[in-house]
C-alpha cells in the first residue's frame, strides 16, 4: 500500500487519547482511543489483504501471519520480559502477573482479564500492569478470523460491502446484547469486538470516492468529542461515535484527502512509535500505583508518561524497526514466533511462583449468589431468594451490608437468633430516592430490590433490622435530599414490623487498599477531619431520624483514634479495601454494641 501519513497521525490521536486517560489528564472518555486503533486495523488489514489478492489473485497466509509475527512480537515479547523482570523484583506477591503474562504471550489476555478482574473501570485493575495486552488478544483474534473470512467471500464471489456489512452489523448487536447478559464479555471479546473492526475494513472494500478535507475535520472532530464526553452503553451504542469519527476520516484518506494537522511532522513521529508507546505507557503507570499508598501526584505521572515516549523510541528505533524487515521466509518466521511465544508462556506460568494463602485472600465472606450487583445483576432478582421466616435478624443495604454481615450474625448469636443479608452491591436501602448518577435499568432494578425488601420486612417481621450504606454518596451527593426523605421513609415503614433498628453510621474510606498498605508497611490512615467534613451531611440525615426504635452506631469512635483513622492498626487490617470495613471490625463492633442487648 502508499503510505499515507495521516494514518500515522490519526494513530498519534488515538494512543494520545489512551495515555491521557490512564495518566488522568484531563480524557475522561480517551479509552475509545482503543476503538480508533480497531478501525485503524480492520482498515489496513483488509486493504492489504484486498490488494494482495488483485495484484496476485490470492491471499497468501503464510506471508500475512509472518508480517504480522514480525509487526507485533518484538516489541511485546521486551515488554512482558520487562514486566517480569520487574515484578520479581518490587512485589511480594507477583502471582497473578505471571499469570496474565502466560495469557498475554498466547494472545488470550482478553479471556484472562475477564474472568479475573471485577471488570476493566473497576479501580483495582488499575494495578495490572499486562492489562493492557487484552486489546492486542483481540486484534490476533479477529487476524485469525478475518483473512479466512475474506478468501472466502472472495472464492465464491459474494459481495465483499453487503457481507462485510452483516457481519459488522450482527457484531454489534451481538454488543449490545452482551451489555444486558455480561457488560465483561462485552467489552473484553472479539466477536463483540468485531464491528469496530468490520467497520473499518468497509472503508477499504468500498469503492474509491474523493471526499472533501472537510470530511477529514469532521471525522477527527468526532473523534476528539468522543474522547472528552464519556457515554453509557459501552462498548454497544458508546463506542458508535468514536468509530464513525475514525470511519468518516478514513474514508477521507482513502479517498486522498490531504490533513495537514495529521501529516504534520510531530503527528506523524508519535504515530509512528504509538504501537510501543501503548506497550510501555501502562505498566509504568500500574507499577507506580502498586507501590504507591493513595492517588499519583501530577507530577509523578507526567515524568512516567516521558519515561514510556523515551522507552517507545528505543523501542521503535532498536526493536521494532530491525526485526520487521524479512530476513527470514514466512515459514520460518512463522515457526520461530511460536516457538518464542511458547517459551515466553510457558517459562511465565512455570515461574508464577504460589497464590496467595487463603487466609490473606480478601473476601467478604457470603454466597454470592445472595447478594447480586445492581450494575451485573439479571433483569429481576428477589430479595427473599436466600431467606427463610425464621431469619429474624436481618442486614439491609449495599455493599457495606455484605462487609457488615458478620456484625448481624454476631448480633443474632447473642440473641440466640437467626440472620441473614437483604443486600444489592450499587444499591443502597433508599426506596424512592432519586439516585441520579445510575442508568434507568440499575435504577429500576434498586427500586424493585428495595420494595421487595420492604415487602418482605412487612410480611415476615423482623427482631433487629442493621440499616447501612455508603450514606456520603447518596446523602451528600447522588440523590441528596431526597435520600435523606427516603431513608425516613424507609425506617417509618418497617418500624411497625420489628423490634429493633440498627442504623450504622458512615465509615472513612482509605487512600488505597490495606492489602497493598501492609506490603509497603503503611496504616492507610485519613485525616479524621477530612473524614468528618464528607460524612457531616448523612450525618445530619441520620440522627435527624426521631423513630424511637432507632439506635444510631458511629463505628469512627473505634475506627478513629486521635487525628486519624488507619486502615491497617496494631497489624490488623481494619478494612478488606478502601471503603468496606473487615471481619474483624465487623465482628468486634457488634461485640461493643450489643453488649447489653437481650
Amino acid at each position: 500500500m502508499d503510505y499515507r501519513r495521516e494514518i500515522d497521525g490519526l494513530r498519534a490521536v488515538a494512543v494520545s487519547a489512551v495515555v491521557a486517560y490512564h495518566a488522568d489528564f484531563f480524557a475522561p472518555a480517551g479509552y475509545v482511543g482503543v476503538d480508533v486503533f480497531f478501525t485503524i486495523s480492520g482498515y489496513l488489514i483488509t486493504a492489504l489483504l484486498l490488494r494482495e489478492h488483485t495484484s496476485t489473485g490470492r491471499i497468501e497466509l503464510v506471508d500475512f501471519y509472518a508480517r504480522r509475527a514480525r509487526r507485533i512480537l518484538p516489541a511485546v515479547v521486551v515488554v512482558i520480559c520487562a514486566v517480569l523482570c520487574a515484578a520479581s523484583l518490587l512485589i511480594p506477591q507477583p502471582y497473578s502477573v505471571f499469570q496474565s503474562a502466560a495469557a498475554a504471550s498466547a494472545f488470550v489476555a482478553n479471556f484472562y482479564f475477564q474472568t479475573t478482574s471485577a471488570g476493566y473501570f473497576h479501580a483495582d485493575t488499575g494495578q495490572m500492569p499486562l492489562l493492557h495486552l487484552w486489546s492486542l488478544s483481540v486484534e490476533e483474534q479477529f487476524y485469525l478470523a478475518w483473512p479466512a473470512l475474506l478468501i472466502f467471500l472472495l472464492r465464491f464471489r459474494v459481495p465483499l460491502v453487503p457481507a462485510l456489512s452483516a457481519v459488522g452489523v450482527a457484531s454489534f448487536a451481538l454488543a449490545e446484547w452482551l451489555m444486558q447478559q455480561s457488560p465483561s464479555a462485552a467489552f473484553y471479546q472479539m466477536p463483540a469486538r468485531m464491528w469496530e473492526l468490520a467497520a473499518g475494513g468497509l472503508v477499504a472494500a468500498m469503492p474509491i470516492r474523493k471526499l472533501t478535507a472537510f470530511s477529514a475535520w469532521m471525522g477527527l472532530s468526532i473523534i476528539v468529542l468522543a474522547c472528552c464526553f464519556p457515554l453509557s452503553r459501552f462498548p454497544g451504542i458508546g463506542a458508535l461515535p468514536a468509530v464513525i469519527g475514525a470511519v468518516l476520516l478514513l474514508s477521507a484518506i482513502h479517498g486522498g484527502a490531504v490533513n495537514a494537522l495529521l501529516s504534520s511532522p510531530p503527528m506523524v513521529r508519535l504515530g509512528l512509535i504509538s504501537y510501543s508507546l501503548y506497550l510501555w505507557h501502562w505498566p509504568l503507570l500500574a507499577f507506580d500505583r502498586m507501590l504507591r499508598v493513595g492517588p499519583s501526584p501530577l507530577s509523578a505521572r507526567l515524568g512516567l508518561v516521558a519515561t514510556a515516549l523515551v522507552l517507545a523510541f528505543a523501542s521503535y528505533r532498536y526493536v521494532e524497526t530491525p526485526l520487521r524487515r524479512p530476513r527470514l521466509s514466512g515459514r520460518r518466521t512463522i515457526a520461530f514466533a511460536l516457538v518464542g511465544v511458547t517459551l515466553v508462556s510457558g517459562c511465565a506460568w512455570a515461574w508464577r511462583g504460589q497464590p496467595p494463602a487463603p487466609a490473606q485472600l480478601v473476601s467478604l465472606g457470603t454466597d454470592w449468589r445472595c447478594h447480586p450487583y445492581v450494575k451485573g445483576a439479571p433483569s429481576h432478582v428477589q430479595p427473599a431468594y436466600c431467606l427463610r421466616k425464621e431469619q429474624k435478624v436481618i442486614i439491609w443495604g449495599d455493599s457495606h451490608a455484605l462487609a457488615w454481615a458478620p456484625m448481624a450474625s454476631a448480633i443474632g448469636g447473642k440473641l440466640n437468633l437467626p440472620a441473614a443479608s437483604l443486600a444489592m452491591a450499587g444499591c443502597p436501602p433508599l426506596p424512592g430516592a432519586t439516585l441520579s448518577l445510575r442508568n434507568p435499568n440499575e435504577a429500576k432494578l434498586c427500586h424493585e430490590w428495595n420494595v421487595e425488601a420492604l415487602s418482605y420486612l412487612k410480611s415476615n417481621g423482623a427482631d433487629t433490622v442493621v440499616v447501612v450504606a455508603r450514606w456520603a454518596n447518596f446523602i451528600d451527593g447522588d440523590g441528596g435530599k431526597t435520600s435523606a426523605t427516603a431513608l425516613t421513609n424507609a425506617v417509618a415503614s418497617i418500624s411497625p414490623y420489628v423490634r429493633r433498628i440498627l442504623i450504622i453510621g458512615p465509615t472513612p474510606e482509605l487512600p488505597d487498599n490495606t492489602s497493598k498498605c501492609a506490603a509497603l508497611g503503611s496504616d492507610c490512615a485519613v485525616s479524621r477531619t477530612e473524614f468528618e467534613s464528607r460524612a457531616a451531611p448523612a450525618w445530619a440525615a441520620i440522627r435527624g431520624l426521631t423513630d424511637p426504635k432507632v439506635t444510631v452506631s458511629d463505628p469512627s469512635e473505634w475506627l478513629c483514634s486521635g487525628g486519624k483513622c488507619p486502615g491497617i492498626r496494631g497489624g490488623v487490617a481494619l478494612y478488606s479495601d478502601t471503603v468496606h470495613v473487615s471481619k474483624y471490625t465487623a465482628t468486634v463492633w457488634a461485640n461493643i454494641v450489643a453488649k447489653d442487648w437481650k
